[in-house]
């Protein structure tokens, strides 16, 4: 603990009169404190408890230790880009990596949310759905469905014979017949319904 029982603050900046920093005065500077270290966007705490921009920028610069930034931000995931080029190369364990990627960036969105910043609860969104779906296709959760493939030299050889056949007509309906009874499927019959 540093400063007064409050955490993340140095020792020896004003707690009382007319300059005291407004974001140490507010009843929430622990979470402003918290939320501020976790990489939430500055402008959005500002607004979030009703202080200035430059207030809150200061109060984070000058009152709350580098020690208590680094603890906090340790959580923050940084490297995204790098993480998912190593997920996708299977550099690692793939699989781990992705939910860390997914838990790290659930908690960004959580911290915007609570910040109120909807362009960084955009960009980790973006980025848990990125995890998301790598995971979802290296676990085949998402496999794409059959697809039908044309073999164009079976086809190709079926026309030859078709054409072949034109000249020999009892080959022909011995093809046909062959085709009619490989084709034909059985029907269980039943009395209509009334």
């Amino acid at each position: 603990m540093a400063g007064k029982g409050k955490p993340g603050r140095r020792v020896g900046h004003r707690e009382q009169g007319e300059h005291q920093c407004r974001s140490c005065a507010h009843p929430e500077a622990a979470r402003i404190d918290f939320l501020c270290a976790s990489g939430a966007q500055l402008n959005a705490v500002a607004a979030q408890f009703g202080i200035s921009k430059t207030s809150v920028y200061a109060h984070f610069k000058k009152h709350v230790s580098e020690r208590y930034k680094r603890i906090v931000g340790a959580g923050r995931l940084e490297t995204f880009e790098e993480l998912m080029r190593k997920a996708a190369e299977g550099s690692a364990e793939t699989l781990d990596i992705l939910d860390l990627l997914i838990r790290g960036h659930s908690q960004m969105w959580s911290i915007a949310l609570d910040s109120g910043s909807a362009a960084a609860m955009v960009q980790h969104a973006n980025k848990i759905l990125a995890a998301t779906e790598l995971r979802s296709k290296v676990t085949r959760e998402l496999v794409p469905g059959p697809t039908l493939q044309v073999n164009n030299y079976l086809l190709h050889d079926a026309a030859q014979i078709v054409n072949i056949l034109r000249d020999h007509p009892e080959a022909a309906e011995k093809l046909e017949r062959w085709h009619e009874r490989r084709s034909n499927t059985k029907v269980i019959e039943h009395a209509a319904a009334d």
